[in-house]
């Protein structure tokens, strides 16, 4: 796949995540957007690292960058525990549960 397709795939991703009802109190939405904790969960199966939030806080430390940042345009790093309550609350609207299959 070529940069600049992928470049376009992960924008539209992003521009897609940032459509995704965003149900959290006022206060608690300027720290992380939605687009940043849907694309670090993506990147937890796109980078397969065995600790993945871990390992990209110290490349970032060492580095000044993550891949999450240059790769898929996350501009804050949340913690695990905060990826896993927001996304378990997360329904997008329209897409359709298995279990709500006949």
């Amino acid at each position: 796949m070529g940069r600049e397709l992928f470049k376009q795939l992960i924008d539209n991703f992003g521009r897609m995540c940032g459509q995704l009802p965003d149900k959290r109190r006022p206060g608690h939405t300027e720290r992380y957007r939605t687009a940043d904790f849907v694309k670090s969960t993506f990147g937890v199966f796109f980078f397969q690292y065995r600790s993945m939030l871990d390992y990209q806080r110290r490349m970032k430390e060492r580095r000044g960058r993550s891949n999450l940042e240059t790769v898929l345009g996350v501009t804050a790093l949340p913690s695990d525990t905060w990826i896993r309550a927001q996304m378990d609350g997360l329904y997008p609207v329209g897409w359709t549960l298995l279990s709500d299959l006949p």
